[in-house]
């Protein structure tokens, strides 16, 4: 199966559930604890996460804000690189194989590997795609045509600033689903969403038909950490995104980062 039918099912899946929409979760490999992180995920996807997006700590991680800065930095400091990143993802989709795994690198650690030995490497392990948060598609042609040869999803991120132009040369380039910035600036937890939000989706869900995409997910991330946040953007999004609210339950427990899942997924019953 290709990373972006994996992904697919996942978020078709997902349209039976009382909210309608995936839960996407973002967690740092290997933190807050390398040796616990497996049991980690596997507690999250037992806890109602419909797929995983696997952070590789980066030393310069400019689209993130304090809190997964915080935990990209500790686990640098405990080891974790891109390769041993893509272990962790390999042991993770060996077991739980129904659920998608994508990972959220920066593009320096892939060129450092190798374009094609990267996404052979995501193909091997059953890793079913990317998100790349600072390539472009302008800039990103050898990336793209390495993750078509390999039938793994590159997932762009589009912003709310982004002209209509814009919006849909990243709407014809996405593959696998849409990540929808919900605000400018950095990841981190906010008490409100923007009160743009639901017109913002909106009209990507208008713009992907008129380019002839209309079957392609989007999920909105960027500023989610409460079980309202989920509610409101399930009625517009396919998926939402969960980043700096998991990290930080992560740092706590497993119980509350299996809690506070359970209230998300909750939320539309």
């Amino acid at each position: 199966m290709s990373g972006i039918e994996a992904i697919r099912r996942a978020f078709l899946r997902a349209e039976g559930t009382p909210a309608k929409a995936a839960l996407i979760g973002y967690l740092t490999a290997g933190y807050p604890d390398p040796r616990e992180f497996l049991d980690l995920v596997e507690t999250a996807f037992d806890a109602g996460l419909d797929l995983l997006e696997l952070g590789v700590p980066f030393s310069d991680p400019v689209a993130d804000g304090k809190t997964i800065q915080a935990s990209s930095e500790a686990a640098l400091r405990a080891g974790i690189t891109l390769t041993k990143t893509l272990e962790i993802a390999g042991r993770i989709i060996e077991r739980v194989p129904e659920k998608p795994v994508v990972l959220m690198s920066y593009l320096n650690p892939i060129l450092r590997m190798g374009i094609d030995r990267f996404f052979g490497a995501l193909k091997s392990k059953g890793v079913a795609g990317v998100i790349i948060p600072d390539l472009i598609p302008d800039e990103a042609e050898a990336v793209r045509d390495a993750a078509s040869r390999h039938e793994r999803a590159l997932v762009f991120l589009v912003a709310p600033n982004s002209t209509t132009e814009r919006r849909k040369k990243i709407l014809r380039a996405s593959t696998g689903f849409l990540y929808a910035i919900g605000l400018e600036g950095v990841t981190g937890e906010r008490d409100d969403l923007s009160a743009d939000s639901a017109e913002f989706l909106q009209t990507l869900r208008k713009e992907r038909g008129e380019v002839g995409r209309g079957d392609l997910p989007i999920a909105y991330g960027f500023g989610v950490s409460r079980p309202e946040h989920f509610r409101e953007l399930a009625r517009h999004a396919d998926g939402v995104i969960v980043g700096s609210a998991l990290i930080r339950r992560a740092a706590e427990s497993k119980e509350s980062l299996a809690a506070f899942l359970r209230t998300l997924k909750g939320v539309g019953s």
